[in-house]
């Protein structure tokens, strides 16, 4: 796959949008999944590809999620 099919298929996840819905305010939402994708789509077409095949890029995708959000010097 691809990795434009990849951030494709990431970006319409139910899973990210739900917890975009539950943990950020409704006037941030699209500010973050923006900078959330922007994050994705610099990372080198090759990690991406092998996170995939490997079944982590979910988890990965909820870790940089999970920073953005609960970090304090965010």
């Amino acid at each position: 796959m691809l990795k434009e099919q990849i951030i494709n298929e990431l970006f319409n996840s139910p899973d990210i949008n739900r917890f975009i819905i539950k943990n950020i305010a409704k006037d941030l939402q699209d500010d973050f999944k923006q900078e959330l994708f922007l994050i994705i789509c610099e990372k080198k077409d090759a990690e991406i590809i092998e996170l995939y095949e490997l079944r982590k890029v979910n988890f990965w995708v909820a870790r940089i999620m999970c920073n953005m959000c609960f970090s304090k010097n965010s």
